[in-house]
């Protein structure tokens, strides 16, 4: 039966008792900070009952997110866990909030190249910003802007759209409200033609293509960066404390190499993008 309001409390005490039935029978399939938070916080549930069909669908698709969660360590991830050339990319990074309040997520998928030895570390790293973004914006959800500018063959990673789709559409659909596609480039147009027909409907409505002049009619200019055109001069290229190169983490120099290859371009670009960025920030004073 669909969720209604009424008896929320009752329905929340069940699933929270249900989940703590399923950890106790396989402790090693669960997060305990996952599951500390499913005890102490009834938004975690509540919003997952309020959008799921039954309270039969939440018994049991909110285990399998965090089932999800624990495979990825999704709990546990921090921004120092990833290496220094992801933050100096900022292929992904969140800030600021659309028009209808959802926290923003970045992709800027010009600077995105797929290395097989990154691809496990990328997916966390894309699971790390939506989680963190989650935790700041609670209840309000979360937005996704792809930057498809400049993009070709070259930047195209079907698998890694699918698992971002997959993970949004499953384990987090209470937080994902809308996709802001901008400006897709002529390749992804053609993807995009072909691979819309296989998404669920109320996916498909989350979807809004944008260019240059519609996307404010979503994002106000302060909250969109300068480099679309709007008028926030954050530098999204400020490293962590602490964070290692992908060799400090134990990547074998002949893969460091064929990764600092890879993105040798998009490396400088962004190095002076964060430098101009600086720049800014000091005439501003």
């Amino acid at each position: 039966m669909p969720i209604e309001m009424e008896n929320l409390h009752e329905k929340i005490a069940e699933v929270r008792s249900h989940i703590l039935d399923l950890y106790n029978e396989n402790k090693e399939l669960y997060d305990e900070n996952d599951i500390k938070r499913i005890l102490h916080e009834d938004y975690l549930i509540e919003r997952d009952l309020l959008i799921r069909k039954s309270i039969k669908d939440t018994k049991e698709m909110l285990p399998a997110a965090l089932r999800f969660r624990k495979e990825l360590n999704v709990s546990k991830l921090k921004a120092v866990d990833f290496p220094l050339e992801f933050h100096k990319l900022a292929i992904v990074f969140h800030s600021g909030s659309d028009k209808e309040g959802n926290g923003l997520i970045y992709l800027r998928l010009k600077h995105y190249r797929r290395v097989k030895e990154l691809e496990h570390l990328f997916k966390q790293f894309l699971l790390y910003h939506i989680d963190e973004l989650d935790k700041k914006t609670q209840q309000k959800g979360m937005a996704i802007v792809m930057d498809f500018r400049s993009t070709g063959l070259v930047n195209v990673d079907m698998e890694l759209m699918w698992f971002l789709l997959r993970a949004l559409i499953q384990y987090f659909p209470y937080a994902f409200n809308q996709c802001y596609l901008y400006q897709l480039s002529f390749v992804y147009r053609s993807i995009w033609s072909a691979i819309q027909r296989l998404l669920p409907v109320e996916l498909l409505q989350k979807m809004k293509m944008v260019n240059d002049k519609t996307i404010f009619d979503y994002i106000d200019p302060q909250n969109l960066p300068l480099f679309m055109g709007g008028k926030c001069a954050k530098n999204f290229y400020q490293l962590p404390q602490n964070c290692i190169t992908a060799s400090e983490m134990g990547f074998s120099e002949k893969e460091y190499q064929n990764y600092l290859k890879v993105y040798k371009y998009q490396l400088e670009e962004c190095e002076r993008e964060s430098k101009q960025l600086a720049q800014n920030e000091l005439n501003s004073y």
